[in-house]
């Protein structure tokens, strides 16, 4: 077996869950650290969860068993926290960051390193360029899922 990485899970009952679901289908699976991570979840020192790892012949049909097994359990997770109601509307939200105060430190400490990079004979260009790149970012945004309750209209 030839292990590749499917998977990371923050707890070990989603990793049994997708390695039975594999094993039912006849897909080899290996959990790494699921002790670690059972153990220790409440623990600051816990691993980041616990890995699943298939043969690398075997991983495009289970990542399709994967992509439907996270469907099914993001499916099973629509409820609101506020009210308990199952009326609940996913939808992809576009969130920009424009606080002025951030853009005017990206800039001053883009410009400082900058201007260091030139002093110290391009020793802080790499710095200087990393936070061009966190304004890029902050101007273009990012995207991400939002739940909306149609019964009491919490936005989580």
């Amino acid at each position: 077996m030839e292990p590749k990485l499917l998977v990371f899970f923050d707890n070990d009952i989603n990793a049994q869950d997708i390695k039975s679901i594999l094993n039912d289908s006849g897909i080899e699976c290996i959990l790494q650290n699921e002790m670690k991570t059972s153990v220790n979840v409440m623990s600051e020192s816990a691993e980041e969860g616990v890995a699943v790892y298939v043969d690398k012949k075997d991983y495009p049909k289970a990542k399709e068993i994967l992509d439907t097994y996270e469907e099914k359990l993001e499916e099973n997770l629509k409820w609101c926290p506020e009210c308990g109601s199952e009326d609940v509307k996913v939808s992809v939200v576009h969130v920009k960051y424009k606080p002025r105060w951030v853009f005017i430190l990206c800039i001053l400490i883009s410009i400082a390193c900058t201007v260091l990079s030139f002093i110290y004979s391009g020793a802080i260009i790499l710095p200087g360029l990393l936070f061009y790149i966190a304004v890029i970012a902050l101007i273009l945004g990012y995207d991400k899922k939002a739940f909306h309750c149609n019964k009491c209209g919490c936005d989580f």
